[in-house]
């Protein structure tokens, strides 16, 4: 998702990698994502909306998960790689979840992935979203924010990545929001059924998170390199690290909320 500036939402879908860092996120979260769904009862039959689809991993699994009885509205402001999706209970929508209307009290499930972190009018977008829900149906939340990403080892240039982070791309990325998700849903009529967070330890290697901060760090270097805050080496130099096995870094803390619409 990406605003008309172009300024809340880090990542362009026209880069001409931006498909194989989706793919890493959805490699990193799918399994996730579909537990914590199977264990909240997502069952065949049921009308889903997947807010900030991305690259459709989880709306092509939401498709076959719900069967033909059900359906599956996918939202997102780009979506060319959603195209490449052709189940007959799929509805694509080119649309921002600030401002585009969804249908009250419709879905059975409402489903939001590394989205909201993005959002700086978060309470407008969610407010959207969790009107949407039906009564008795789901909302599920998932953010990164809490815990930062960090290397185990020293590494300056990291901190000067950091510094350059926090001066772009951080001003609308919110890493803090995602701790307070469930207060957040149960003030707005929800009962909360299940909220937790994982952060993962990971070694250098062209999986995990660590792959992820490195497709992060390759599409970012040169916005970066512009702040005068880290050079193009420093950038460079972080993102061998992240696939060199002899370092170690802790990811980004993940939050994940599933609440339940009261009647």
């Amino acid at each position: 998702m990406a605003s008309d500036d172009q300024h809340t939402y880090a990542f362009d879908a026209a880069w001409q990698d931006e498909r194989a860092r989706l793919a890493i996120l959805e490699h990193y979260l799918d399994p996730h994502s579909q537990e914590v769904l199977e264990a909240a009862g997502l069952s065949e039959g049921w009308n889903c909306l997947d807010a900030g689809a991305g690259g459709g991993s989880l709306t092509d699994w939401l498709c076959t998960r719900v069967g033909p009885s059900g359906s599956v509205v996918a939202l997102d402001r780009d979506t060319r790689f959603l195209e490449a999706l052709h189940h007959p209970n799929l509805q694509r929508i080119a649309g921002d979840l600030r401002d585009h209307p969804l249908p009250v009290a419709t879905f059975d499930l409402v489903h939001a992935r590394y989205l909201l972190e993005h959002i700086p009018e978060r309470k407008q977008a969610l407010r959207n979203l969790t009107q949407a829900v039906k009564p008795g149906g789901l909302l599920m939340i998932t953010d990164a924010g809490g815990a930062k990403f960090e290397p185990l080892q020293p590494d300056p240039a990291f901190e000067n990545v950091v510094r350059a982070f926090n001066a772009t791309v951080g001003r609308t990325w919110d890493l803090e929001w995602a701790p307070h998700i469930a207060d957040t849903v149960e003030a707005l009529g929800f009962e909360i059924l299940r909220a937790e967070a994982f952060r993962k330890h990971e070694i250098g290697s062209r999986d995990g998170f660590t792959e992820i901060a490195w497709y992060a760090y390759t599409a970012l270097r040169d916005v970066f390199v512009a702040t005068g805050f880290v050079t193009a080496e420093e950038v460079d130099a972080v993102r061998r690290h992240l696939h060199d096995p002899s370092r170690s870094y802790l990811g980004f803390e993940t939050w994940t909320v599933v609440a339940r619409r009261r009647d």
